[in-house]
């Protein structure tokens, strides 16, 4: 189980001639992640466990990054957005044999289009590259792992 909640404020640094923007990203962001295996864990193996929940550690982390928007139409715009961030031994306040340290780099950048049905609702298109690795270390337990998908995407955004 894998899920985002990011909440990310957007600021014009520069506005182009034709309408478009260069916008600043900055934000929080939280990473849900709880993994799971199937089958027998060996009876050598310290811990009987077939998952493991990077949740239980994690940090609600800062988010920066940067848009650019193009007007194609009215209603109409394509759009170019980066962000992330990495975060190297934070302590995550949480303890497990002694304190539990995190490292994380998380990256993401989209090309899509969005169309503006109403003030308060569109709809984005695009392709999306997405780069997560979380390392969970302590005194008693090291938990690491990779996460990296592309591909198309589609959305539904609410602005208030």
């Amino acid at each position: 189980e894998l899920f985002d909640l990011l909440l990310q404020y957007r600021g014009n640094l520069l506005d182009f001639a034709d309408g478009g923007h260069l916008k600043a990203l900055l934000g929080v962001e939280y990473h849900y992640l709880e993994f799971k295996t199937s089958g027998t864990v060996t009876a050598t193996s310290p811990a009987h466990d077939r998952s493991e929940g990077f949740w239980k550690q994690e940090l609600p982390l800062p988010s920066l990054g940067l848009r650019a928007e193009l007007p194609l139409s009215s209603g109409v715009r394509l759009y170019r957005d980066a962000f992330g961030f990495r975060a190297i031994k934070w302590n995550s306040l949480r303890s497990e044999g002694g304190t539990i340290y995190l490292s994380q780099d998380n990256f993401e950048a989209d090309l899509a289009v969005n169309v503006r049905v109403s003030r308060a609702v569109s709809f984005d298109v695009g392709y999306r590259f997405n780069y997560l690795f979380m390392d969970e270390t302590s005194p008693e337990d090291g938990n690491t792992i990779l996460f990296r998908d592309h591909g198309i995407f589609f959305g539904i955004r609410l602005s208030f």
